[in-house]
């Protein structure tokens, strides 16, 4: 998480003194080619170092009624599905007072 931080720190002190003096200096066009660069680095170093580390195994065919059964026997997934349904109740006023804008949802 700490890490996630600085990050996103590191990230907008690029934004707000790097990138916003060139959108003045060259325009809007200029900073979309900048940021799609930028995209286009990152989807290729993705692509070069993330690696599958998962174990090559096949699973059993889990049913739904084993995934309840270990929701049931665990207090701290019981409160985390209950948090998740909470949390994300609000898109559903959000979206009949707004008639669907999705631009209103995240």
């Amino acid at each position: 998480m700490a890490f996630n931080g600085l990050m996103m720190g590191f990230a907008s002190i690029v934004v707000f003194a790097a990138l916003a003096p060139i959108e003045k200096a060259r325009g809007v066009e200029s900073l979309f080619n900048i940021v799609a660069g930028i995209a286009a680095a990152g989807a290729l170093c993705t692509w070069i170092f993330l690696k599958d580390r998962m174990p090559e195994q096949k699973q059993g065919g889990q049913g739904l009624g084993e995934i309840f059964r270990v929701v049931n026997n665990s207090p701290s997934l019981k409160a985390s599905y209950l948090c998740a349904l909470i949390t994300r109740a609000d898109m559903i006023i959000i979206a009949t007072f707004t008639g669907g804008d999705s631009s209103l949802m995240s």
